[in-house]
C-alpha cells in the first residue's frame, strides 16, 4: 500500500548541491511540504589535499614543502631570442614601450618573446631594479611578510644588469640565500664579483647553440668559465 502525498517521507533527505556557492556547505532538500530551505556544513569541508588533487587513496603519502624562495626579475634587457621565454610573465620592453597598457604585444621587431604576456594581461613593463637602500628594504619587508628564506635572480639575462653583484650583496645582506638563472651571456666578466659578495648557485639555461657557434657547443659550463655557445650571435 503506498503512502499518501500528505505523508512525512522518512527517508534520508536528499542533498541539492544546485545552489551551492563556495563549496563550504549544502542545501538539504525539504523533507516535507512547508518546510523552510536549510543549508548545513557540507562533510569533510575543507577538502583534503587528495580531494582537491583527485588523489583519494589514504595509502598514498602526501608531502606539502613550502616555497620560500622570491623570484626578483632584475631587469628585462636579454640578448637570445628563445622561442619558448616566459620573461616571468611581462612584455618584453623593447618591443612595448611605445605603447599602452591594452596594446602589449607578446612578440615584436626585437625577436624576443613573452609567451604568456597575451593570456596574463600584465598592464605594466618591467624596470630595472636599482641596487639601492630601497632595495633592502622591499627585501627585507617581504622577507619578514612571507617568511621567506632565497632570492632568485631572473630576468631577460641577469648578467646584463650593470649592477647585478650590487644586487647580490644587497640580498645576501638580507640573510638571503642568493640563486641566479642565466644563459651566461657575460657570466665571465661578473659571475666572479657576484660570488665573491654572496651568490651561493647559477641554474645555467642553455637551449642549443645557434649554427655560427655549432662548434663551441662542446665546451664544459663551470660557474667560473660559462659555456661560449650561450653568447649571442650579431
Amino acid at each position: 500500500m503506498r503512502p499518501s502525498r500528505q505523508a512525512r517521507d522518512t527517508r534520508a533527505p536528499r542533498r541539492d548541491t544546485s545552489n551551492q556557492l563556495d563549496g563550504s556547505s549544502v542545501r538539504v532538500a525539504n523533507p516535507a511540504p512547508g518546510d523552510p530551505p536549510r543549508w548545513v556544513p557540507r562533510p569533510g569541508y575543507p577538502p583534503t589535499i587528495g580531494e582537491r588533487h583527485g588523489t583519494m587513496n589514504p595509502g598514498i603519502p602526501i608531502h606539502v614543502e613550502k616555497d620560500t624562495t622570491l623570484r626578483a626579475k632584475i631587469h628585462d634587457s636579454c640578448g637570445l631570442t628563445c622561442t619558448f621565454c616566459h620573461n616571468e610573465g611581462t612584455p618584453v620592453l623593447a618591443d612595448n614601450h611605445h605603447r599602452s597598457a591594452t596594446s602589449f604585444v607578446a612578440s615584436g621587431p626585437s625577436g624576443r618573446v613573452s609567451i604568456y604576456a597575451a593570456t596574463n594581461r600584465a598592464t605594466f613593463l618591467p624596470a630595472a631594479m636599482p641596487d639601492n637602500a630601497e632595495f633592502g628594504i622591499a627585501l627585507a619587508s617581504l622577507r619578514d611578510a612571507l617568511d621567506l628564506s632565497e632570492v632568485h635572480l631572473t630576468g631577460g639575462e641577469p648578467t646584463l644588469h650593470p649592477a647585478v653583484a650590487g644586487l647580490t650583496k644587497i640580498a645576501a645582506a638580507a640573510g638571503f640565500r642568493v640563486g641566479m638563472t642565466s644563459n651566461g651571456e657575460r657570466g665571465d666578466q661578473v659571475l666572479a664579483d657576484c660570488a665573491a659578495v654572496g651568490l651561493d648557485r647559477v641554474n645555467f639555461s642553455i637551449s642549443a647553440p645557434p649554427p655560427l657557434n655549432s662548434r663551441r657547443s662542446s665546451t664544459r659550463a663551470t660557474a667560473s668559465q660559462p659555456s661560449p655557445n650561450a653568447r649571442s650571435t650579431p
